[in-house]
């Protein structure tokens, strides 16, 4: 059976050229942004646009194409203004993935900005809870990538992603995407297989079966064990 192996693919020039390029490097799996991600407005797209995606996606027979969210969304944002924002840019981003077909978008949970890890958790949960409604019927799902744990943001344990899943009003459309480098940042231990097993043990006991939708791999630098602050 062919593998799941792939990597970020630019879109430059066209949502569908990310799948052109996946394929000449020999990807059967591709990521995209679906915009800009360093902008928050964009053009929507044309039907010229999607069906241009949809042929590409036949024509490269790619096995799994999916999405990883603007970093400028915060769904843990304190400020209500700014947290009204977020929830309407990843509205948008749930809409354009659901529009090209794909199967799920990921997200970084956000940053609670000082104001304490169950804020942070209330913050995330209601505007998953918002999103998943504006978009009720869709299905696309949203997935919550953990985080090598600097700062104020949330999702650095398996711990602080089971508050997330438990709580939202619609679990069906949540799940999780596993960075192997942000967990050995975050301190699990993946250099050996044993250190592998322990974590992704952890991860069955604070997961609902099938949440776990995809595994992301990057190089890490930090130096074992990550100190406190890393």
């Amino acid at each position: 059976m062919p593998d799941l192996l792939g990597a970020h693919m630019s879109i430059a020039g066209g949502v569908y050229r990310a799948l052109e390029r996946g394929l000449e490097v020999g990807c059967s799996v591709v990521q995209i942004f679906l915009k800009n991600q360093l902008q928050w407005a964009a053009a929507p797209y044309s039907e010229e646009d999607i069906r241009r995606f949809r042929d590409a996606w036949k024509a490269t027979r790619m096995r799994a194409v999916f999405a990883h969210s603007s970093y400028l969304i915060n769904l843990a944002a304190p400020a209500e203004a700014e947290w009204k924002r977020a929830v309407a840019a990843f509205q948008d981003e749930l809409e354009r993935a659901e529009a090209l077909g794909l199967p799920f978008v990921i997200i970084h949970p956000g940053s609670h900005r000082g104001e304490g890890l169950d804020q942070g958790i209330s913050r995330i949960v209601a505007a998953l809870d918002e999103v998943t409604a504006r978009t009720r019927g869709y299905r696309v799902m949203v997935l919550l990538e953990n985080t090598a744990g600097g700062g104020a943001t949330i999702g650095r344990t398996f711990e602080e992603l089971a508050l997330l899943l438990r709580a939202v009003k619609v679990p069906e459309r949540v799940g999780v995407c596993l960075d192997t480098c942000h967990l050995f940042a975050a301190g699990y231990d993946l250099r050996k297989p044993e250190g592998y097993d322990a974590a992704m043990q952890s991860c069955a006991r604070h997961s609902a079966p099938g949440s776990i939708a995809t595994k992301r791999s990057a190089r890490a630098s930090w130096a074992w064990p990550p100190s406190a602050g890393s």
